[in-house]
């Protein structure tokens, strides 16, 4: 005696679950949270249960030699431009791998651990990098992780 439902075997929903779990869901999982890791270096924060914006940078000042004289100007290149954002290695550096059961996201920038967790660098230590997280767990993205798997099983059964 054979089950069907929806024109489907038992034997085929179960295939079809098992080839999305394979498959699909961390292909997809993979391409969800690089992404949101990517909306972090365009919204200028992170978004956990909420968005979390970076801290500003500081004045920085720039000294401007006028012949003997020299005037302190705040005005900076860097004041333009977007934190974390000089040249966009450190956003393009972000990779994702599969492996097992895991996704294994990874940068080749010697920097992205400092600027992800904050703490001290450079020379003995002497600056204090603020923590701009970009990557990481994220509450908003766990959820919107749920439902795609939530859909992609119920596809499955149909």
């Amino acid at each position: 005696m054979k089950i069907i439902q929806k024109g489907l075997s038992v034997k085929q929903i179960a295939a079809n679950i098992r080839n999305r779990m394979a498959t699909t869901i961390p292909q997809n999982m993979r391409t969800m949270a690089l992404e949101h890791f990517d909306n972090s270096f365009r919204n200028q924060g992170f978004t956990d249960s909420g968005f979390q914006p970076w801290k500003p940078r500081k004045q920085e000042k720039r000294v401007v030699f006028l012949g003997r004289r020299q005037r302190a100007s705040r005005k900076n290149a860097a004041a333009n431009r977007a934190i974390l954002i000089r040249s966009g290695r450190l956003r393009r550096s972000i990779r994702a791998r599969l492996s097992g059961k895991s996704i294994i996201f990874t940068s080749d920038v010697v920097y992205a651990k400092i600027h992800n967790e904050g703490g001290q660098a450079g020379r003995r230590l002497a600056s204090k990098i603020p923590r701009r997280r970009f990557a990481g767990r994220s509450v908003m993205l766990e959820a919107e992780i749920k439902r795609m798997i939530s859909r992609e099983l119920n596809s499955a059964t149909r």
